[in-house]
């Protein structure tokens, strides 16, 4: 019995089935890690989800958006009726083992202005980039800058005037100021050392990152604490099978022999099965 095992061989099967490469090797020795860079691969990717469309003053005034009403308009009603954005994202989102930085580090997606083509799977490439974040039920248009933007913290700034509410879980409580305030370039620096940093606003607030930050090796900390909590979370459910075998075994009616695995895991339940058996039993998550 090895639940962690089997959540990690239906990663693998979940990605092979979608043609995408991964380090087998690595989903052996590592697993945990390898779990946490799919979590990060799965996130990169904007979901089709409806949201309210929030644009801020700065973009809203800005000759940028003139220059690019018509793509901001078309990602604008593609939000707002939940249609795919994934076409005007970076083709790097297919990409296993790329970590977008700025994403990790700040919860900010960029997407290309350019229009997609019949029998394109993306958008045409386009030098001026929208940045946003994207939350379940709301996008937040921030700023149409270049590619040499990404660690631009006016980009915070941008937030923080016009969506303060949002930033205020990431601000540190009680603190009024940094030794040494990173400047963009910094900023850029740290994150291609993997360096976690905080940043102090024209507003006072000083704020950790909004998307988690980054390890050492760049990868995503929110991500690498989901994937660690997870394998905990089946660590439990393995003792708790075996503190509960008769009944588990009983429900999927199968004797001592069969090897009771991971059928699902669900935002609010552990489902089990077992080899021959077509029955499942189902556990609730605690906490």
């Amino acid at each position: 019995m090895d639940f962690f095992d089997d959540l990690i061989q239906g990663v693998q099967r979940t990605l092979t089935a979608s043609g995408v490469g991964f380090d087998a090797k690595r989903a052996q020795t590592d697993p945990i890690v390898f779990l946490a860079t799919y979590l990060e691969f799965e996130a990169r990717k904007i979901d089709d989800a409806p949201r309210r469309v929030h644009v801020s003053k700065e973009l809203q005034a800005s000759p940028e958006r003139t220059a690019h009403c018509v793509a901001l308009d078309r990602l604008a009603e593609l939000a707002r009726t939940g249609q795919s954005l994934q076409p005007y994202q970076s083709k790097q989102i297919h990409s296993f083992e790329r970590n977008d930085l700025l994403l990790a580090d700040w919860n900010i997606h960029h997407l290309h202005l350019g229009e997609q083509l019949r029998g394109q799977a993306f958008a045409t490439r386009t030098g001026p980039l929208l940045f946003a974040t994207f939350l379940p039920d709301d996008a937040y248009f921030v700023a149409v800058m270049d590619h040499s933007s990404f660690s631009e913290i006016e980009l915070l700034e941008i937030i923080d005037a016009n969506w303060p509410r949002y930033l205020d879980e990431f601000t540190l409580k009680g603190v009024i100021g940094v030794s040494h305030a990173p400047t963009s370039a910094d900023v850029s620096k740290l994150r291609r050392a993997g360096i976690q940093t905080v940043i102090p606003l024209a507003s006072g607030r000083v704020l950790t990152p909004p998307g988690g930050g980054l390890t050492t090796a760049r990868s995503s900390i929110a991500h690498m604490m989901r994937a660690q909590a997870i394998h905990r979370l089946l660590e439990n459910a393995e003792e708790y099978v075996r503190q509960n075998e008769t009944d588990v075994r009983a429900a999927l009616k199968i004797g001592s022999a069969e090897v009771v695995r991971l059928a699902s895991l669900e935002p609010d339940r552990i489902v089990f099965t077992a080899d021959g058996s077509p029955l499942q039993h189902s556990v609730p998550i605690a906490g």
